[in-house]
């Protein structure tokens, strides 16, 4: 077994926690930095795994689950934005098994 998962996983959290170590913004919800971590994380993952949504690679799962977050807002309790998230993760995933790899 190997690939590059783990590495990609951790320059998703590595630089999603370099995002959220700065002090907090002013007016700022904690939903909206960790939307914007994520988001930042996700992104680092694209540049340095050389990969873009529609790539059949774990950016298709990722995305969706981040524009979950960053659409939430502040309305649904964790539980439900979590679940949120978790379904469009899968929703992602799946869309991929009729992509080229």
């Amino acid at each position: 077994m190997g690939g590059s998962s783990g590495g990609l996983y951790s320059i998703l959290l590595t630089t999603a926690a370099s995002h959220l170590a700065p002090s907090p913004s002013e007016g700022v919800s904690p939903r909206a930095r960790w939307a914007w971590a994520l988001r930042k994380g996700v992104e680092a993952v694209g540049k340095y795994g050389g990969a873009r949504a529609g790539d059949r690679t774990m950016l298709d799962a990722l995305l969706p689950a981040v524009e979950a977050l960053d659409t939430a807002g502040d309305a649904l309790g964790l539980r439900a934005l979590l679940q949120a998230m978790a379904a469009a993760a899968d929703f992602g995933a799946r869309r991929t098994a009729g992509m080229k790899a």
